[in-house]
């Protein structure tokens, strides 16, 4: 009797020219395998979705490299065989997501557009402007912008009361320099309404010069200090409770920040890294990633098909700057300004796409790769370094165009050093 091979609903199947891959995302199993003409021929009938994700193994009896293939994929838990009037045969399908929910489909349904565009919308970060550092950090990370435009609290309070909705979870005010914001209280006493979702970020060379950030604590405001190198800080300050961020650039740094933060008792902290135009090596050995630790990605099958359609660094994030454009993400084109409404604001990006839906299927160099769904989404890194992937593997096989430091683009940094 011919038996069929059926892959199980929770493993994803990616080809290339030269390899295919098999991923279960519910036990995190995978294989890696070479493509034969014969088992590049399977793989694609498997994919066919009329198909149901099965093909009739005896299609393949003789060939010596499909056995084989079929046993592993047996052996590992992918699939099974199964002949087609088995009392509890199986009906799988190929993992595939719903484009129903599509944004093309979506803004043709004009009279609830509006509504459904407001819950993506969750994150608003603000940059007040004034005298700070000029250092590229705003452009990789939350990090002040220097600027001669300030945002003034009339302003601030102005779009936050049009923008605010039960979906927006989290407002970070970012000063450049807390202490010369002219208004603030005012400022201050609008948030208060709002103080749950309320972070207000503070340089660390502002802290020591100022009360304002024991006064942000006392409002019940979330406070984050950023450390741009090691910024020896009043203990009085070190000891209040708040986030500490370091802004980091090699390897030295991070473990002179985690020796500070021991010393001082202080447990929430993390390590930001930035680059500064000279620190490649910092990024290729602690930050991006190579094979061995892409494999060991546990992602389940919602969080691949996300990395399928949203950037998940910048999507439902909109940030305003000093001169009143509004971005979805820094240095990316805008989709706004102050004066627009949130709706406008929101469908001006799902249009144009500047950052919320960029993938790395839309990236040259990762648009073909086996496993482009198991990396982080795309990151200002690669723009800011002038690289086009954050794969140590093919950063090594490639000698790559690197953009000097006033060249540096854009982006938001989230991926940490690792351990």
């Amino acid at each position: 009797m011919n038996k069929k091979l059926t892959l199980k609903t929770s493993v994803f199947l990616w080809t290339d020219d030269n390899h295919g891959f098999l991923y279960d995302s519910s036990s995190h199993e995978f294989y890696k395998f070479l493509l034969s003409k014969s088992i590049a021929e399977l793989c694609h009938n498997l994919l066919v979705p009329e198909n149901l994700y099965s093909v009739f193994a005896g299609e393949y009896t003789g060939d010596i490299e499909v056995g084989k293939f079929i046993e592993e994929v047996l052996r590992r838990g992918f699939g099974i065989l199964q002949d087609e009037d088995d009392f509890q045969y199986m009906v799988s399908f190929p993992p595939m997501l719903n484009l129903l929910h599509s944004w093309e489909r979506i803004k043709k349904k004009k009279e609830s557009l509006n509504t459904t565009v407001l819950h993506y919308f969750t994150s608003l970060t603000v940059y007040t402007g004034g005298v700070c550092p000029d250092n590229g950090y705003c452009e990789q990370t939350i990090y002040p912008v220097c600027s001669v435009c300030i945002l003034s609290a009339e302003n601030i309070i102005g779009f936050l009361s049009r923008v605010d909705s039960p979906y927006l979870s989290e407002i970070n005010i970012v000063f450049s320099s807390i202490g010369d914001y002219p208004d603030i209280h005012r400022l201050f006493d609008w948030l208060g309404t709002r103080r749950k979702k309320i972070t207000i970020y503070v340089r660390a060379e502002d802290a020591g010069n100022s009360d304002v950030v024991e006064e942000v604590i006392k409002n019940g405001f979330n406070a984050v200090l950023l450390h741009a190198g090691l910024v020896l800080t009043d203990s009085r300050i070190m000891k209040l409770s708040l986030r500490h961020v370091f802004l980091v650039t090699s390897d030295d740094n991070c473990k002179n920040a985690e020796d500070i933060c021991k010393q001082d008792g202080i447990t929430d902290f993390v390590c930001v890294p930035v680059f500064n135009g000279n620190n490649y090596e910092f990024f290729n050995d602690c930050v991006f990633l190579n094979e061995e630790e892409i494999l060991r990605t546990r992602l389940s099958r919602h969080e691949i098909f996300t990395h399928q359609v949203i950037n998940i660094n910048y999507f439902g994030r909109l940030f305003l700057f000093p001169d009143g454009n509004v971005f979805a993400g820094p240095g990316k084109c805008p989709v706004g300004n102050i004066h627009d409404t949130v709706y406008s604001l929101i469908i001006s990006e799902m249009d144009k796409n500047t950052a919320w839906r960029k993938t790395r299927d839309m990236l040259a160099r990762c648009k073909t790769c086996i496993y482009r769904y198991l990396c982080p989404s795309p990151s200002s890194y690669e723009e800011v370094m002038g690289i086009d992937c954050i794969c140590t593997d093919k950063i090594k096989r490639k000698e790559v165009a690197m953009v000097p430091p006033e060249s540096i683009l854009s982006g938001i940094a989230i991926m940490h050093c690792r351990q």
